[in-house]
């Protein structure tokens, strides 16, 4: 029987930021997604119709909802009960390779907090966590997935990081 390296399910918010290198996304929008990571391929699925408590809107003029981590912990107790019901074809809305795929901080966004920006296949996109440890996770997660998508023979060596950070200028005094 095949199963997974690595399964993970978590509730994010994603910004496509660009299509292709020269490329830049015209829909620039948050989306509230379920995100699955299954050994070497990182789905995206819709939430629409999967049971929830209620959807808090922050704003009239954002278009995503944020979940209390009560809902949060509900929904993905959901998906994970029977992952074959709510992770279907029906609600995917992409899937990525994680071959060559590049993740890490984006320093230059500072709207959100808990965020992580992923270049995988020819699309860019800021993923958006709930808490600072699930970023943390997410980040061992996804670069494990990374490190195991490449054949043996190809595969560069492991970057084993567990919270990629800023370098700042420190001064010497003399």
């Amino acid at each position: 029987d095949y199963s997974p390296s690595i399964n993970q399910v978590a509730l994010v918010l994603r910004k496509v930021e660009w299509l292709s290198p020269y490329e830049p996304s015209p829909i620039r929008s948050w989306k509230n997604l379920v995100m699955e990571l299954n050994s070497t391929q990182l789905n995206f699925y819709s939430i629409d119709n999967l049971p929830l408590l209620h959807r808090v809107k922050k704003s009239k003029t954002k278009k995503y909802y944020e979940f209390t981590p009560i809902e949060n912990d509900f929904i993905l107790n959901a998906v994970k009960k029977k992952p074959g019901d709510y992770l279907t074809t029906k609600r995917l809305v992409k899937s990525y390779s994680l071959q060559f795929a590049k993740f890490g901080l984006p320093v230059d966004y500072k709207k959100k907090n808990n965020c992580l920006r992923v270049r995988a296949e020819t699309e860019q996109f800021i993923i958006h966590f709930h808490s600072i440890d699930e970023m943390i996770s997410w980040s061992n997660y996804l670069s494990v997935g990374i490190n195991v998508s490449l054949d043996i023979d190809t595969r560069p060596m492991p970057s084993d990081r567990t919270v990629p950070r800023r370098r700042r200028n420190r001064r010497c005094s003399s």
